[in-house]
């Protein structure tokens, strides 16, 4: 029985190794094959109602055409009549720029002048020294520690009504402390830094933390921002000099530590990693780790006010001063421009230089100066700039040059037009100082007054009454093949474009009503137009012929066209069915001849020759050239109420119903039919509009938005959806033109919507950009974790970058801190911060069942919470998305909660050790036979065993706490199920008792039984010996009785001898 116990030591300690071994962290691999939303239901269409037209009408009510009434032209223009012509301004370049554009005269030119210098030549030549007679100072910076920002919740960017672009700003309302933004910075982690008036913001999207003076800054109102290349960030200041943020802590360089001056107004880094300060009042200091170059008028340059700063791409810095021009550094000597030498004004603002290697300086009062390596070349109001006084420049990826001024708003000069934007459309302050383009292309405008604007005017643009058109409401769209647009409105007739004005035609011009529905242009270049209650007007370039039910159509209200492989122009109604014009006769196809019903929205003829009738009310009929095929709610449609179709370039049949949502029919695929309503992502149910781009992708416009799908493994899958914050004005298209938007061949996209006309331009590129997310915050016990001195509760060895995130590393809590929230956030997508989602998972390390954890649903939440954490290592990890659908790589966070000291790792050691030395101690006892031997060693084993117990249940409480969560009801449930174990364990104990004093019984036995074996050997031994005694006895007798009878023998002989001789 020795054997047991060792077998059972053994496994245990077995079990303790297999522990350790399989404590490997695993990791669940991220879901990137499942969506937001619900997949499309999948239904099976039912075989269609299938109607024949009556024999007695075998091509539909046939109508002789009734001679067509013809308005000849009456002027000799190229409008068809003489039409309304809204003059625009100067010549524009397309519809995207077509207010507040004016050409850009040619700039006046100054001839290069010698500009005064001043020697300064230094012997280093591979590099670009700094002037030598500077005053040098050294410079020890002051630390200041910086306590947790004044976090606030970003709120949704504002659109202004008068906005025509994609132009939104934020200001006091979304979370700004101050509404004056001098200057913006995107760093390396793609966060906006924002500096105002009232303090520092750092914008990640989603939160605005804001740094002032209570978190340890010198001073509130932010000059200039710049981020180094070990990610520094230097603010500048108005009074409170340089503040430089490391992630941990601020280094403050003020006159105390050696500066020259505290107003600071402008910030560079050189390519030899210098800092260069420029300051109100100081000249140049120049920041070398520990030392300072002060430069001044003493030291060669022309003014001591500094307002800004560049470095070329020969490294010449430039300095822009407040009244002396510019001065420039080459390595050798100070060269200064001012309008002695061609300038067209001293007072500098700002200074660029572009990808053609020209420098660009902005004066205040004089325009532009662009210097191209020979003469200066000068912009100002007579070239068509807005405002004389600039402020801050910017080229942006399209090389177009963005002009900030003061009191002006924005002119962005675009190849040789000036484009304008200020207050009257869309920009909320017209005093800009600061412009940024972030990596998403979008341009930033940081304004006196009017916050931080966001401009994605490249997207979206919008077009009403002020612009031009005769009416607010459009309702049919067209591009003819003169790449002139067509504008059908409800109420003011036909708009014209042509590039330079809008030509509108109305019934003062010959059409019949000015409520036009639909717009087609045939095969032979002619334009049907649909009017509500007044026919069809054919415009035949010379004249207009006009259809009415005079004329032979069977109803006025046209809603939709389309001419067909055969050249037939299919004309739909509302209440009179569809009808044909074969050139000579119409055929009406009505309910009398199988149509479901009369009122028909949408037309469509496929790939294979059939034509589509979507109807209100009727479901879809499809006309195969022999008889009606009917698809209704009776067949799997989900909406009887038909108002668009489009075959997509996979020849797939989108159906858009008005309140149930998009069918897909997929011919290839078993009539397979695929629905998608809100549940699975839609805007809405309401489909009002479907469109194809060149890129394949289907864009859908519905009551409360639109939304963009893409095909995903041959399946449809939506990847967009956009509203008001995504620059849609008006979220509500109009219905109208048999449901078709207008994609135009340059790839633009046009839908009437609300009030306006709203244009979505083409993406140059395609929107890679992934989202980077961080962890932002921790709360311990629903307070915020507060880093300081090491404490018992709290242990951790530092920090992580990227700052200002100051989140801790290896974070060690005691085990009552087993309620956490964890917060974070995706950088990068400013303008998507509402459809940025999150998905997350938290992984026990130091577990080793087969279990693992799933990750979170998908979500909008930054912030999730943990309650009832058991002892144990942990890692926290977050990925998030934007609306292209990619997503980021994984934050992480890793932390451990400390189990009590009865729960921790040393004491289950001693406690294993304490169960091996009493399995060592009972075996002790059992080897004695006594009864009250026995008896101990079953209390030892007994007490061995809840050891055990114990043990187990604190590991099987850590596993299931994961799980389950209830720890009150789960320790209720293992005690008893510890308790039900027990009693049986009890009971093999006891047996193992019995059995071991019957095993020790057995052993006297045999034991006795041995001695006696033993006692029996010796006596017959003794037997054994006392017979060889005898036996050699006996040889001996027998020895001497062969002697007597040798002697008696010997006797005889001699007695018969003697008798013989006579004795």
């Amino acid at each position: 029985m020795r054997s047991h116990f060792l077998t059972c030591s053994h496994s245990l300690f077995f079990l303790l190794l297999l522990a350790i071994a399989c404590s490997q962290k695993k990791r669940t691999p991220f879901p990137l094959n499942e969506t937001e939303y619900a997949p499309p239901v999948n239904v099976r269409l039912d075989k269609p109602e299938i109607r024949y037209i009556p024999d007695s009408v075998k091509t539909g009510l046939w109508i002789e055409n009734i001679k067509t009434k013809k308005i000849e032209r009456r002027h000799d223009s190229d409008a068809l009549f003489p039409s309304q012509q809204i003059p625009i301004g100067k010549p524009v370049i397309n519809i995207d720029t077509f207010v507040n554009v004016r050409p850009c005269l040619p700039p006046y030119k100054i001839k290069k002048s010698n500009s005064s210098f001043i020697s300064q030549k230094s012997s280093i030549s591979n590099q670009i020294p700094l002037p030598p007679n500077a005053e040098v100072r050294n410079i020890i910076p002051r630390y200041v520690s910086c306590t947790n920002p004044l976090i606030k919740s970003a709120g949704l960017p504002r659109r202004p009504d008068a906005a025509l672009k994609n132009l939104r700003y934020l200001s006091q309302d979304q979370g700004l402390p101050g509404t004056v933004v001098n200057c913006l910075l995107l760093d390396s982690y793609n966060r906006l830094w924002i500096g105002t008036e009232n303090g520092l913001v750092v914008f990640d999207g989603v939160n605005m933390l804001i740094y002032s003076t209570a978190q340890g800054l010198s001073n509130n109102y932010i000059w200039s921002l710049l981020e180094d290349n070990q990610k520094r960030i230097w603010i500048g200041t108005y009074g409170g000099g340089v503040n430089v943020w490391d992630g941990n802590q601020w280094s403050i360089y003020s006159t105390t530590q050696g500066l020259s001056n505290n107003d600071v107004r402008c910030l560079l880094e050189d390519s030899q990693k210098r800092i260069w300060i420029g300051t109100y009042g100081g000249g140049i200091n120049v920041w070398n780790e520990s030392r300072l170059n002060i430069y001044g008028i003493a030291q060669g340059i022309s003014d001591n006010h500094i307002s800004s700063l560049l470095e070329d791409h020969q490294k010449r810095v430039w300095i822009g001063t407040y009244g002396g021009g510019v001065n420039i550094w080459d390595g050798n000597q100070w060269s200064i421009y001012s309008i002695t030498h061609g300038l067209s004004n001293n007072d500098i603002r700002c200074l660029l230089e572009d990808s053609q290697k020209k420098i660009w300086i902005g004066t205040s009062g004089g325009g532009i100066n662009v210097w191209d390596g020979s003469n200066w070349n000068v912009y100002d109001s007579v070239q068509g700039l807005i405002n004389n006084d600039v402020r801050c420049l910017l080229e942006d990826h399209q090389k177009r040059i963005w002009i900030g001024t003061d009191r002006g708003g924005i002119n962005l000069l675009d190849g040789n037009y000036w484009i304008k934007y200020n207050s009257a459309n869309g920009l909320s302050n017209n005093e800009v100082r600061s412009l940024l383009e972030d990596n998403q292309k979008r341009i930033w405008i940081g304004t006196y007054g009017g916050g931080v604007n966001l401009f994605d005017g490249n997207q979206w643009s919008v077009y009403g009454t002020n612009q031009g058109l005769s009416n607010k409401t459009v309702m049919s769209l067209l591009e003819d093949n003169q790449n002139r647009i067509w504008i059908g409105t409800y109420g003011g007739g036909i708009n014209v474009w042509n590039g330079s004005h809008w030509s509108v035609y109305g019934t003062d011009q010959g059409l019949t009503n000015n409520f036009v529905n639909a717009l087609l242009e045939d095969s032979q270049k002619r334009i049907w137009i649909g009017t509500n209650g007044g026919g069809i007007n054919l415009w035949e370039g010379s004249h207009l012929r006009l259809f009415t039910t005079s004329q032979g159509i069977s109803n006025n209200s046209v809603m939709c066209f389309l001419e067909d492989s055969q050249k037939r122009i299919w004309v739909g109604t509302s209440g009179g069915g569809v009808n044909v014009w074969d050139g000579i006769h119409w055929s009406v196809y009505s309910t009398a001849q199988g149509l479901s019903n009369n009122d028909v929205r949408s037309l469509l003829e496929d790939s294979q020759k059939r034509v589509w009738v979507g109807t209100s009310g009727g479901g879809v009929n499809v006309w195969d050239g022999n008889c009606w095929s009917i698809y209704s709610t009776d067949q799997g449609l989900s909406n009887n109420d038909i108002r668009c179709l489009l075959e997509d370039s996979r020849n797939r049949i989108w159906i858009g119903t008005f309140g149930g949502g998009i069918n897909v029919f997929v011919p290839n695929k078993n009539f397979e039919l695929l629905k998608f309503t809100t549940d699975q992502g839609l805007s809405d149910n309401a489909i009002i509009l479907l469109s194809e781009d060149s890129a394949g992708y289907i864009y859908a416009g519905t009551g409360n938005g639109l939304t963009v799908f893409t095909s995903i493994y041959d399946y449809p899958a939506i990847v967009a959806r956009y509203g008001k914050n995504d620059g849609l004005p008006f979220i509500d298209f109009n219905d109208g033109n048999g449901g078709r938007g207008l994609v135009t061949r340059k790839d633009r996209k046009l839908w009437g919507t609300g009030i306006v006309l709203t244009v979505l331009e083409p993406d140059t590129q395609m929107d890679t950009i992934r989202a980077s997310v961080y962890i932002t915050r921790i709360d311990r016990m629903e307070k915020e974790l507060v880093l300081g001195k090491i404490n018992n509760d709290i242990r951790y060895k530092g920090v992580t970058a990227p700052s200002p995130y100051n989140i801790p590393t290896n974070l060690s809590l005691s085990y009552d801190s087993d309620h956490l929230s964890i917060h974070y956030t995706a950088s990068g997508l400013f303008s998507e911060m509402h459809d940025i989602r999150y998905r997350y998972i938290l992984e026990r390390d130091d577990w080793f069942g087969s279990s693992q954890p799933a990750w979170s649903p998908i979500s909008v939440e930054h912030k999730t919470d943990y309650r009832n954490l058991s002892p144990g290592a942990y890692t926290f990890r977050v990925a998030a998305r934007g609306r292209n659908g990619l997503w980021s790589d994984p934050a992480e966070f890793s932390f451990e909660i400390r189990p009590p000291w009865w729960k921790s790792r040393a004491y289950y050691i001693i406690q294993f050790l304490v169960v091996m030395l009493m399995f060592t101690a009972a075996l002790f006892f059992s080897r004695r036979k006594t009864e009250k031997n026995l008896k101990i060693a079953y209390i030892i084993i007994t007490l061995a065993l809840l050891f055990v117990f114990e043990y187990g249940q604190d590991l099987l409480e850590d596993y299931f706490s994961s799980l389950l969560g209830n720890i009150i009801i789960l320790k209720i449930g293992l005690g008893l199920g510890m308790a039900a174990l027990l009693v049986p364990m009890q009971g093999w104990v006891r047996k193992f008792l019995r059995m071991r004093e019957a095993e020790m019984i057995l052993r006297e036995r045999k034991r006795e039984l041995a001695l006696r074996r033993i006692g029996m050997k010796g006596d017959l031994e003794q037997v054994l010996k006392e017979n060889r005694k005898l036996k050699t006895e006996n040889e001996r007798v027998k020895q001497k009785i062969e002697e007597t009878e040798a002697e008696i023998k010997q006797l005889k002989n001699e007695n018969k001898h003697l008798k013989e001789s006579g004795f």
